[in-house]
């Protein structure tokens, strides 16, 4: 439970921080305002998280219940509440650990959340916070009557809104679908400070308080925020951001906001230490990780390198040149060896830190249980093109100076998963094949410079040449598909209730895979890699993370399949998608990007979840009955909502509509007939995901699609989507209220010379569903 209340911490985490820095959201929002990249910035960390990385700072951002992955918990209705709920939830996570530096940063509402979260830590004896920088709110000494709000307890829903535009509200939000999930949580949230006492009774506070505000914001101007001096004698006004109130979803602004926030920080708090190893960690990559003389990667190798197992000490955390964080080592010891003083750099990405480092460090050096690596030659390779390949063997590949196998190893190994440009191949005298390899991107990283010669069969990729990239920028990482140039084959896409925890393993390490997840995770605000790699099962299946996590691991799948074999897609001339899986097959014929997918997938999972809170709802499959008979028997506003096989369906409605249907069902003891009600959260497919549907609609006018390259098919219709993308919008809206016609999608695809059907990842509920529709087709079936 104390993870949920800081979900990004496993990435913010710092060894041996010299400041842990404690942040609370604003009303209706998140820990993103904090945490979120910088979209003006090609999506880096934005400008706090990179300083909090580079200086040794531990960014705490709290998530309240009632919002993003905590959207089903119920929101706090007062700030004495969600102070204490982070406290308790800091404190077990080690917040107050080594009597560390400890500050506070807040917007809005969460400034008086932040107040009594000091409150709470002076009453438990706790040091006080350095300093506590309050932005777009006034103190709480603010008598009732001088706040600059309209107590929102007992308004209508009209005047609620109205006043919700006054704070700056995104009219995005008044939308049908996502007020209903939005309108509650906006309601806590201003009851946390409509109801707030006046306070100050706990004054004088012994710490800074600074204060910033936005130019336009009406609702806190500067003098509203001096009112801050009331609590807080060393009070200071920093300075003022462009913008209203709520100025933090501008980039600009919050660039303009963090930069003025950060030099507040630092200059509360001591400057970093240097001197004795700050740090501990351990190498956790299975082919070790390469010490470098310098920061950069391009400085020459050390003479040692490190084992996996092997401990280091860190003395410095520095972000070099090309973006890569980089560890100063001091000190290593080897498995079973003693520690020794050594001096380099490593990539962080290879470690896992283990705690602070033991303060005394061998005062000799010892070098017998150290490796040697020797350096790679300087790369001689001259031309400006190249071919751009992905290392496909299943144990990488190893690059030797020469075309011969007997050659010298240059000391530099290709992972699985890496992007290499090849100038160019030839026969060594064992007659195989060998590539000229003179860049490799490590999982995405910078390109760098290298020069060996590897067995070409562990590369894969296109045949053309193109222009080299610059050295030290860093590859566009995404999953593209090959055009069709030939017949035969289908892909048949998988939808929701096909996850299960681990399903990614057998293609995480494709390339792109990775990069895919993590921006995806960055919509969501959830590690959704994480989540499929270790669970919990019960949040896997929640239908805001089973959509997206469903639909990315059909891609991963899909670009395994073109990975091992590059002619398999360029047969595919069908494709189609089970509920979900329609857009994987969008996807995969080139109406809609994966980022689109994603970014509509949230919205979709979003209003689906809200529908299904608005009533008790659920759906139930019935085998047995023809269509007519199964009509018949049908309760009030109970629908077919999935045509699966002959005699198949899923129907959709109320639980207790459902219930006398399963109990009807067992009373005709009609032979052959069965029910199986479906673990799922609402009734999916039918009038009651109407509001779910008004939400997308708004969603899809935001977006532009393209017409299909291959043929489509839609779930309303059984038959190819148009061309147009307003008519592929249109169904996609009423997918959501309609059945999914499956088993005549089927049998109209099959009417062509199939030679071969795909079913991606993950599950294999579609070839099961092929054996009742087409027995004839069921041998034709792969799981990929």
């Amino acid at each position: 439970m104390a993870d949920k209340w800081f979900p990004q911490l496993k990435k913010t985490r710092a060894a041996a921080p010299r400041l842990r820095l404690l942040a609370f959201p604003n009303s209706g929002s998140s820990e993103n305002v904090y945490t979120g990249v910088d979209k003006l910035n090609g999506r880096e960390d934005n400008v706090l998280m990179t300083w909090a990385r580079r200086t040794g700072v531990e960014v705490w951002a709290a998530q309240p219940p009632g919002r993003d992955a905590r959207l089903k918990e119920t929101a706090l209705t007062s700030c004495a509440e969600v102070a204490k709920g982070a406290y308790d939830a800091a404190s077990t996570l080690g917040f107050f650990e080594d009597d560390a530096p400890w500050a506070l940063f807040a917007h809005s509402m969460g400034c008086w959340s932040s107040y009594e979260f000091a409150l709470l830590a002076r009453s438990n004896g706790k040091r006080p916070p350095a300093v506590f920088v309050a932005s777009g709110f006034p103190s709480p000494s603010l008598p009732l009557s001088e706040r600059p709000w309209t107590p929102s307890r007992d308004l209508n829903d009209a005047d609620f809104r109205e006043e919700c535009r006054k704070w700056r509200i995104n009219d995005v939000v008044f939308g049908s679908q996502m007020w209903a999930t939005y309108e509650p949580l906006l309601r806590a949230d201003f009851r946390c400070f409509d109801e707030y006492p006046v306070g100050g009774d706990a004054a004088p506070l012994s710490f800074p308080v600074k204060g910033v505000y936005g130019t336009q914001d009406d609702r806190c101007t500067s003098s509203k925020l001096e009112t801050w001096s009331s609590v807080a004698p060393d009070f200071e006004l920093l300075g003022s951001v462009e913008g209203h109130h709520l100025f933090v979803y501008d980039e600009s602004a919050r660039k303009q906001w963090f930069e003025m926030v950060v030099q507040a920080l630092d200059g509360a708090v001591s400057p970093i230490a240097s001197g004795p190893p700050r740090a501990r960690y351990e190498c956790t990559a299975p082919k070790g990780a390469a010490v470098r003389e310098g920061c950069d990667l391009k400085s020459p190798l050390a003479s040692w390198d490190v084992e996996e197992g092997g401990m280091i000490d860190v003395e410095e955390e520095k972000e070099n040149s090309k973006g890569t964080l980089r560890l100063r080592v001091v000190a290593y010891t080897s498995p079973g060896c003693s520690r020794e003083v050594c001096e380099g750099w490593v990539s962080k990405k290879l470690f896992e830190f283990r705690g602070a480092a033991p303060g005394a460090i061998a005062p000799s050096v010892q070098t017998s249980k150290v490796r040697r690596v020797s350096p790679p030659p300087p790369p001689i390779h001259t031309g400006t093109k190249g071919t751009k390949k992905t290392v496909t063997g299943k144990h990488g590949a190893l690059l030797r100076k020469g075309c011969e196998l007997s050659s010298v190893e240059t000391g530099i190994s290709l992972d699985q998963g890496d992007l290499c440009y090849v100038a160019g191949e030839d026969v060594n005298e064992q007659n195989i094949v060998r590539a000229h390899v003179v860049l490799r991107s490590a999982k995405g990283g910078p390109w760098e410079a290298v020069d060996g010669w590897c067995t070409a069969k562990f590369l894969s990729g296109a045949d053309g040449e193109e222009p080299l990239p610059e050295v030290g920028s860093k590859p566009i990482i995404s999953i593209k598909f090959p055009p069709c140039t030939d017949t035969g084959r289908v892909l048949l896409f998988p939808g929701q209730g096909a996850q299960k925890v681990g399903m990614l393993a057998p293609y995480e390490d494709v390339a792109g895979v990775r990069e895919m997840f993590s921006d995806a995770s960055e919509v969501f605000g959830r590690d959704l890699l994480e989540l499929i790699q270790k669970g919990p099962e019960t949040d896997l299946n929640d239908t805001r993370f089973s959509q997206v996590c469903v639909f990315l691991t059909s891609m991963a799948a899909v670009a395994k399949l073109h990975q091992d074999d590059p002619t398999a897609l360029q047969k595919v001339t069908h494709t189609a998608g089970f509920s979900l899986g329609e857009y994987s097959a969008l996807t995969f014929a080139g109406v809609m990007d994966i980022a689109t997918a994603v970014r509509l997938l949230k919205v979709r999972s979003d209003a689906m979840g809200a529908a299904c809170d608005l009533s008790p709802s659920g759906m139930m499959t019935v085998v047995g009955y023809e269509d007519a008979d199964l009509q018949a028997l049908l309760p009030d506003k109970v629908s077919v909502a999935n045509q699966l096989f002959p005699k198949g369906r899923v129907v959709a409605g109320p639980r207790d509509a459902l219930k006398a249907l399963e109990a009807a069902v067992k009373k005709e003891k009609r032979p052959g007939t069965k029910t199986i009600m479906q673990p799922v959260s609402g009734a999916f497919h039918s009038p009651f995901m109407a509001s779910a549907a008004d939400a997308l609609r708004e969603a899809l006018d935001g977006v532009s699609l393209n017409a299909p390259s291959r043929t489509v098919y839609s779930n309303v219709t059984a038959r190819p989507h148009a061309s147009d993308p307003l008519q592929i919008k249109d169904a996609l809206c009423k997918q959501l209220t309609a059945g999914v016609l499956w088993e005549d999608t089927i049998k109209d695809m099959i009417k062509a010379d199939i030679d071969a059907l795909y079913e991606p990842a993950p599950g294999k509920q579609l070839t099961s569903m092929m054996r009742r529709i087409s027995a004839a087709h069921h041998p034709k079936m792969k799981n990929v």
